[in-house]
C-alpha cells in the first residue's frame, strides 16, 4: 500500500508541474509527509538489532555467581539498560567442561556479542587465548591470576574487576556508628611480612585523613600492649578493629573479653569475626562485584577510552551487624545504616557473646 500510495504521489506531481511553483512545493511536502511512515518503520527495525549483546560464561554455577550476575543486571537497569528493551543477556556455564567453555566463547564471537563477560579463571583464560577483539570483563579471579591474564597480548581491551582491601568505607562505617571516637587499636604481632606492614602501612594514611589515630598493640596476659611495651588502656574514645589478614593467628575472643572489661567497642574486617562477638562489619560480596562489572561495561558501551586503568575493584557495600553485642553494648544501630544493604545477625548467645552455631575455623575439622 505504501508503494502504491508513492506512485499516486508521482502522478499528482506530473499532472500538475504546470501549476505554479508554490502550489507544486505543497505537494513535495504531502509526498514527504506520506514517505515518513516507511523511513520509520525501517529505521525501528535497523536499531532493534542493534541492542547490545552481552555474553556471560562460567566454568560452572553457583550462589555467588548468581549473584555476580543479578549486581550486574541490577546496575545495568539502574542505568537505563533494561533486559529485553534496550539490552540482551545470554549466560551459559559450561558445566566444569574446558571444552564446552571454548565451544560458548566460539559461540558468542559468531553471535557477534558485544561484550563478553568471564566469571571465573578458566574461562576468562580461553576467552583471552582466542585472541577476539571483543571486549572481555572478568571476575571471580584472585590477584595473582588477576596479572596472569592480563599479561596475555590481546589485554588491550580486558578488564578485571577484583576484591581489595577498601579499609575507607570501613572506617566510614565505625565513624557513622561511634562518631566520637579518636583511636583505632589494632592488633598487630611483629613479622617480616612485606605485604602486611604495606596493608597497615595504608590503613595508616587513612585513618589519618579520617582524623583518626592509630595505634598498634600486642595483647599479653589479657592486657593490651602499646608498641613502647606499654600497657594501653582502651578508652571511650577508642575501639578495637581486628583484622585477620594483617593478624590471622589473632584470638577474637581474647580481644573481645578485653573489650567488654573496658567498655570499649570492637569492629571487624570479616564477617565471621562478627559471628563471634564484634559490632560490625562492612564486606565486599558478589553482588558488589556484579555491580562493579556493570560499572565498566556500561563504560565500554558508551565512552570506552573513559577507562583508564584495566582493573578495578569492587567496594564495601554489604553490613554485617550482631545484634546480640549492639544489645549487650547498648549501641543503637543508626537508621541510615539498617536501610542499607544491611544482615541483622542474632547468633549470639546472650551470656557468652558466642554464636551458638560457631563457625569452623579454616584449620579446624568436623567429624559430622
Amino acid at each position: 500500500m505504501s508503494w502504491d500510495r508513492f506512485f499516486i504521489n508521482y502522478k499528482l506531481v506530473k499532472t500538475f508541474t504546470f501549476l505554479c511553483w508554490p502550489k507544486f512545493i505543497i505537494i513535495l511536502i504531502i509526498i514527504f509527509c506520506t514517505s515518513l511512515p516507511i523511513a520509520n518503520s525501517f529505521a525501528k527495525q535497523k536499531s532493534g538489532n542493534k541492542i547490545p549483546y552481552i555474553a556471560i560464561t562460567s566454568i560452572d554455577k553457583s550462589t555467588p555467581i548468581d549473584s555476580i550476575f543479578r549486581g550486574m543486571v541490577d546496575y545495568m537497569s539502574e542505568h537505563g539498560y533494561v533486559e529485553g528493551k534496550s539490552i540482551r543477556y545470554n549466560f551459559e556455564e559450561a558445566k566444569n567442561d574446558q571444552d564446552k567453555a571454548a565451544q560458548l566463547i566460539n559461540k558468542f564471537k559468531n553471535d557477534n556479542a558485544s561484550i563478553i563477560v568471564a566469571l571465573t579463571y578458566p574461562s576468562a583464560l580461553i576467552a583471552l587465548k582466542k585472541n577476539l577483539s571483543i571486549p572481555i570483563v572478568f571476575a571471580g579471579v584472585d590477584l595473582d591470576n588477576m596479572v596472569k591474564l592480563l599479561r596475555h597480548n590481546n589485554a588491550k581491551s580486558v578488564y578485571g574487576v577484583t576484591k581489595t582491601e577498601d579499609y575507607s568505607s570501613l572506617l566510614e562505617l565505625i565513624l557513622e556508628i561511634t562518631p566520637e571516637i579518636k583511636t583505632i587499636l589494632l592488633p598487630y604481632k611483629p613479622n617480616n611480612d612485606e605485604k602486611i606492614r604495606e596493608a597497615i602501612s595504608r590503613l595508616k594514611i587513612i585513618t589519618s585523613r579520617k582524623n583518626l589515630d592509630l595505634e598498634k598493640f600486642t595483647v599479653k596476659s589479657n592486657y593490651v600492649i602499646g608498641t613502647k611495651n606499654k600497657i594501653t588502656s582502651p578508652t571511650k574514645n577508642s575501639v578495637f578493629l581486628i583484622d585477620k589478614k594483617l593478624y590471622p593467628e589473632v584470638s577474637i575472643e581474647q580481644i573481645i573479653n578485653i573489650a567488654k572489661k573496658n567498655k570499649t567497642l570492637v569492629f571487624a574486617s570479616d564477617e565471621q569475626t562478627v559471628l563471634y562477638g564484634a559490632l560490625a562489619t562492612i564486606i565486599i560480596d558478589p553482588y558488589a562485584i556484579g555491580l562493579e562489572i556493570g560499572h565498566i561495561i556500561k563504560r565500554v558501551l558508551e565512552n570506552p577510552s573513559s577507562l583508564n586503568k584495566r582493573i578495578y575493584s569492587a567496594k564495601r557495600n554489604f553490613i554485617v551487624i550482631n545484634n546480640e553485642t549492639a544489645l549487650q553494648t547498648g549501641i543503637d544501630i543508626p537508621e541510615t545504616i539498617l536501610n542499607k544493604r544491611v544482615r541483622v545477625v542474632e547468633w549470639a548467645n546472650k551470656k557468652s557473646g558466642v554464636p551458638k552455631e560457631k563457625p569452623i575455623a579454616p584449620h579446624e575439622t568436623t567429624s559430622r
